[in-house]
């Protein structure tokens, strides 16, 4: 009785302690603690300085990015414009720039189901075996060298949120992770 107490008991703080760290784990809508819909002012408070937000191609102003370091590990944020209509009559809707992508490399970082920087191929295939889930090769790595499965990218989809979670690996081990919203005709 009483190793069943201690279990139950280790077992609640190891789950508390999960539940109270919301920095480090990843979902199909957050990375620790940036959220897929932030606005830049929402992430300038979380990492506590101005963002230099540039333009991903200038002749092309429908996103914006940036790379920002927080807690000693670097991520890409884009930034997508994002139409709200107003509850005013007669005003036009407002557009504001919304977190619609965040990428990084960070090892601290995991999935509920323990899958992070590091991870296996086999062990993302194992953990979501019972969701949505594409394969395909990297185009540019695949235009540009011999060995055509290296670089590989696989999601994971979230019809719910519109969002899906990307693992690109690198001879089947997982080397960047991001989280976005699905584009257009994905």
């Amino acid at each position: 009785m009483k190793r069943l107490l201690f279990f139950s008991v280790l077992l609640f703080a190891c789950v508390s302690a999960f539940s109270q760290a919301p920095g480090y784990y990843i979902s199909t809508t957050r990375m620790g603690p940036f959220k897929l819909g932030n606005e830049p002012k929402d992430i300038e408070a979380i990492i506590g300085t101005k963002l230099n937000v540039k333009p991903v191609n200038p002749d092309y102003l429908d996103s914006d990015t940036c790379l920002v370091t927080y807690n000693n590990a670097s991520y890409k944020l884009v930034f997508s414009p994002v139409t709200e209509e107003t509850t005013v009559q007669n005003t036009n809707p407002v557009v504001k720039k919304k977190l619609f992508s965040v990428s990084s490399g960070n090892i601290t970082y995991k999935t509920i189901s323990g899958i992070g920087i590091g991870s296996s191929k086999a062990q993302i295939l194992l953990a979501y075996d019972k969701f949505d889930i594409s394969i395909w090769r990297d185009y540019f790595y695949r235009t540009s060298h011999k060995d055509k499965d290296r670089i590989q990218n696989i999601t994971l989809s979230d019809t719910d949120t519109g969002s899906i979670v990307k693992f690109t690996t690198d001879n089947r081990v997982v080397t960047q992770i991001e989280v976005s919203y699905q584009e257009e005709g994905d």
